[in-house]
């Protein structure tokens, strides 16, 4: 009774039947050993300006705090909460998202990383869009954050400036195609999950197809991911830095970058090519950008100073007229 007919699922179906409809928000929390980071991330949820609909904490078995914390705020919640603890560690992020999209009864999702954080305009102005039934994707510009969450950038601008140097600069909507073709082809253009809300329906159907593949990758999947939800139509995007993106001096875009994690780029860019008719600039960026990983992590030797001559690398190659 509390989980299908609380008065907040009421409040919503009279808005909905006096022709103000609210989108249904449903907003999950993948959690795993995240318990210093979790009560400002419940916070930054709790607190937003536009109406969270319900909300989905998934463990996935933390052996710190995590489920303490977690419990003590389900006590105090006004917000609709289901909790999840898996017995068995997933081991994949990307199970998780599967599991909380299963979960969802809402019609827009929100996967909120545990040890990100919100602005309490987030959800208000990333939910506009949708007004467009044709819109399976919205997301705006994240600050990013270190581990003790000082201030390291206020954008992403500089990551994306060598596909565009105004792109990204103003608010946007695009067909998917056009995404993929333009952006995603080259690189993984939305860094951090935190800053997209999805349209349930797609996000759902694209896991559920590909979820084999996607969770054999361990850096790629999301971007594997954004590209499968965008074929079933528009993205939208905002300037405005509302996401938190907390940059870990562990992750493995900081510290740990190897040939596994380009050979899962170099996949994903020729995974697009294949599909995709690219122009020549785009493949040539394409080109440009895993040049410069391969170059800038060391992965170069006297026999193998471009990395499409590296013969791990080698079968990835497409030769750009």
């Amino acid at each position: 009774m509390e989980n299908e007919f609380s008065f907040r699922r009421y409040v919503f179906d009279i808005a909905a039947l006096a022709a103000a409809p609210i989108h249904r928000v449903s907003v999950v929390i993948p959690n795993y050993n995240y318990g210093h980071y979790l009560v400002e991330r419940l916070k930054s949820v709790v607190k937003q300006s536009y109406p969270v609909y319900e909300l989905i904490i998934l463990d996935d078995r933390s052996s710190d705090n995590s489920r303490q914390l977690i419990e003590a705020f389900v006590e105090n919640s006004t917000i609709d909460c289901k909790v999840i603890y898996n017995e068995v560690n997933s081991g994949n992020p990307f199970q998780q998202w599967l599991a909380g999209q299963d979960l969802a009864q809402g019609d827009l999702l929100w996967i909120a990383e545990a040890d990100d954080l919100a602005d309490v305009d987030f959800l208000s102005e990333v939910q506009k869009p949708f007004e467009d039934d044709n819109v399976v994707m919205s997301y705006c510009q994240s600050k990013q954050i270190n581990s003790e969450g000082n201030p390291i950038a206020d954008n992403y601008l500089d990551y994306v400036s060598d596909i565009s140097s105004n792109r990204w600069t103003e608010s946007y909507v695009e067909s998917g195609f056009k995404e993929i073709s333009d952006c995603l082809a080259i690189k993984n253009t939305i860094p951090n999950v935190s800053a997209v809300l999805f349209r349930v329906d797609a996000l759902s159907s694209a896991l559920k197809a590909s979820i084999d593949e996607i969770t054999a990758y361990r850096v790629a999947g999301d971007w594997l991911t954004y590209i499968y939800v965008l074929e079933k139509g528009k993205i939208a995007y905002s300037p405005l830095s509302l996401n938190y993106h907390r940059r870990h001096d562990d992750s493995v875009t900081i510290g740990s970058f190897n040939i596994s994690q380009l050979k899962e780029i170099l996949s994903v860019q020729k995974h697009v090519r294949e599909v995709y008719e690219l122009a020549n600039p785009v493949q040539e960026k394409a080109n440009a950008y895993a040049q410069k990983l391969y170059q800038e992590f060391n992965l170069q030797s006297p026999s193998a100073a471009v990395w499409y001559e590296h013969p791990d690398l080698s079968r990835y190659r497409e030769v750009v007229q």
